[in-house]
């Protein structure tokens, strides 16, 4: 499979996320690490659609996208939970109130690692 220039561009902008985040202290920054690998997940899952030329909304919802790749594949249904545990990072977490703690931001981190390599071996991309 070829990746179409659109799509690659997602994987950049999705790996600068991943990038940011792996330099960050995630107990220090927690508020920006868990930001950041929802907004991988999200950009690897737009990828996939792009590649496969499917029309995604402009709301971050990763449960929704997820349903939407199921049209590439019922096999993104195993994603589902990674999504959700990923989902309440898109927008509130960056606004005042309590802060994610630890243990959610290391599984926010591991869902957006399982999303990614999860897409990237859809997308037919060497591992990272």
């Amino acid at each position: 499979m070829v990746i179409s220039p659109d799509a690659a561009e997602w994987v950049d902008r999705a790996e600068g996320d991943v990038r940011a985040l792996r330099k960050l202290d995630p107990v220090e920054d927690r508020v920006v690490v868990a930001f950041l690998a929802q907004q991988a997940a999200e950009k690897y899952l737009k990828a996939t659609l792009v590649n496969s030329r499917i029309c995604f909304p402009k709301p971050h919802d990763l449960v929704a996208l997820v349903s939407l790749c199921r049209q590439i594949s019922d096999e993104f249904e195993s994603l589902v939970g990674a999504a959700a545990v990923l989902q309440p990072f898109a927008v509130d977490v960056r606004y005042p109130g309590p802060a994610p703690g630890e243990a959610a931001v290391r599984a926010a981190i591991e869902n957006m690692d399982v999303i990614r390599t999860f897409c990237r071996e859809r997308l037919a991309l060497q591992a990272p």
